[in-house]
């Protein structure tokens, strides 16, 4: 993940990304992993998946909205459901860290409101910085041009079969290693 701030200066995550600028995700039915190219459905699942691990009050999770579909095996997912388990991971840990944040910054709102002559039960003890950092995207998958909607797709290397548009569904056929393709010159 990678962290930056926005034009009015709030926190942005981002999904870490390889040298080409793809993004790993991982379908959760045929569990392969693949890479497309960063989009805003990328923050939504940031936000859907760390507002499920955090603990409040007021739950306004943005609905799901399916936004692709598994190359491999055509299955279509909401924004979170393409999240590899070391993002998940990650983000599940960002939200731990948000929470000991929010909670040191109670504790001292409370000691500064409390009576001079007060003696509080609690110590404020400073949290860990927010691990906003997820690191590199290794050069792993092979990329793949789809031309129904002009999109680029990164599969595994060894992948021979068919493959679908993550954005429309359509199924693209793909030459296996046993049909050689020659191509004739006139």
């Amino acid at each position: 993940m990678k962290v930056g701030l926005s034009a009015d200066g709030l926190r942005v995550v981002a999904l870490p990304r390889d040298r080409s600028g793809f993004v790993r995700r991982r379908c959760g039915a045929c569990r392969r992993h693949f890479k497309t190219r960063p989009g805003a459905q990328d923050g939504l699942a940031v936000q859907r998946f760390l507002a499920k691990q955090l603990k409040h009050q007021d739950a306004d999770v943005p609905d799901a909205v399916e936004h692709s579909r598994c190359p491999y095996c055509g299955t279509a997912g909401a924004a979170e459901a393409w999240l590899t388990a070391g993002q998940r991971a990650h983000i599940a840990k960002l939200a731990r860290g948000l929470e000991d944040h929010v909670q040191h910054a109670q504790m001292l709102q409370a000691g500064y409101t409390l009576d001079p002559t007060a003696r509080p039960t609690f110590l404020p003890v400073t949290p860990e910085p927010l691990p906003f950092s997820l690191g590199t995207e290794p050069e792993d998958l092979r990329s793949v041009h789809l031309v129904c909607c002009d999109l680029d797709v990164k599969v595994q290397p060894d992948w021979d079969g068919p493959l679908h548009c993550p954005e429309c569904g359509v199924r693209h056929g793909w030459p296996t290693h046993a049909v050689r393709v020659s191509l004739l010159r006139e």
